[in-house]
């Protein structure tokens, strides 16, 4: 009887030894996997990541360019005469038209046949422009 249990241990013995190694080997490769999964999604964050960032680069200039034109439309309304352009318009249009004509003229006073009076009748209406109350 006891050399009947001795070969049932020794037995069970061997089982839970290759149970364990099966378990181990398939511990193992589980964790490979799963390391190898975890470095795949890291990757394909990260790529996913500097795709949105390139994207918001490229939306945050097409924003920069629709508002520094937005001002064009007032342009446009201004000239054809439409009622729709509000004084705030009408003055930040005038200002920035004015300064660029001061800026040209700076450049090409010596080389064309303009008047300099025409410069401070400019700056004056800038002036003017700027100390408009809404």
């Amino acid at each position: 009887m006891r050399a009947a249990l001795l070969e049932e241990r020794r037995h069970a013995t061997k089982d839970i030894k290759a149970i364990n190694t099966v378990a181990e080997s398939t511990i193992t490769k589980l964790k490979q996997d799963l390391s190898s999964g975890i470095s795949e999604s890291v990757t394909e964050v990260n790529k996913l990541r500097d795709q949105a960032l390139r994207l918001g680069e490229e939306l945050g200039q097409f924003n920069e360019m629709i508002e520094s034109n937005k001002w064009l439309k007032g342009l446009q309304s201004l000239v054809k005469g439409d009622k729709e352009v509000e004084p705030c318009q009408v003055r930040v249009i005038g200002i920035t038209v004015l300064q660029a004509m001061l800026s040209w003229l700076d450049h090409h006073t010596q080389d064309s046949g303009i008047p300099w009076l025409l410069r401070p009748s400019i700056s004056n209406l800038i002036g003017e422009l700027e100390r408009w109350k809404l």
